[in-house]
């Protein structure tokens, strides 16, 4: 539906309407099973089938930003929140020994540095000189484009689905994509590989056991064998 979104006025409607539905069926004070008039949910550090964390009985991690004020401490207490910055893209970089992108991520903001780098044409010479934290201030729409292209691409996801998501063209997305990968050719290597390895085993691995099976990919892999 998102991709629809302003062809007609009742698809906005719809994505209001099933947004909050979903969440009121998620909070909904029945649901409350404390005594202290609190949601406590349950935390499963590999509770997806691609390994990251989750919460269970009642989705906390997934209120959104609407619903964040709801979440309070109890008097006398404090909310603290930690953001791994940029963790994923480093530790695919490590796991692929993608070492520019190391060096990149110790210097700043590495979704600046690969935007000032794409889009070197589009900004002026002060902009291309700029500090990486100092352009991801002046430029967030250009480091938005870079990040939101780089988590895509990781996670497996095209041009065409980018582009809905982004609100750009395909060219543009297809632009963006070859040329993170043409700047970072270890992680385009290691993530072609990991899926050959699916292709050809109909699962994969992670370190620490979880393993994910693709049922198609083996019925394909069976076949050809045939």
């Amino acid at each position: 539906l998102e991709g629809l979104q302003g062809h007609h006025p009742v698809i906005s409607h719809y994505r209001w309407h099933r947004e909050f539905y979903k969440h009121e069926k998620a909070w909904n004070p029945q649901n409350i099973f404390f005594t202290n008039g609190r949601i406590h949910p349950g935390h499963e550090q590999f509770g997806t089938a691609t390994g990251r964390n989750t919460f269970s009985i009642h989705q906390l991690g997934g209120i959104g930003r609407k619903f964040r004020p709801l979440v309070v401490a109890p008097d006398g207490f404090g909310l603290i929140e930690f953001d791994w910055a940029q963790i994923e893209p480093v530790i695919m970089a490590a796991e692929f020994g993608e070492q520019r992108f190391l060096d990149e991520y110790l210097r700043g903001d590495v979704y600046s540095q690969i935007a000032q780098a794409i889009f070197v044409e589009e900004l002026s010479d002060f902009d291309r000189k700029l500090d990486p934290d100092a352009f991801k201030k002046t430029h967030p729409i250009l480091r938005m484009k870079v990040k939101e292209t780089f988590l895509a691409v990781s996670y497996g996801q095209g041009a065409t689905g980018l582009a809905v998501k982004l609100g750009i063209t395909k060219a543009e997305a297809s632009f963006i994509i070859a040329a993170i990968f043409e700047r970072y050719p270890r992680i385009k290597n290691g993530l072609n590989s990991l899926q050959r390895e699916v292709e050809i085993n109909g699962y994969i691995e992670l370190g620490l056991g979880l393993t994910r099976v693709f049922p198609e990919d083996v019925h394909v892999m069976t076949t050809n064998k045939a």
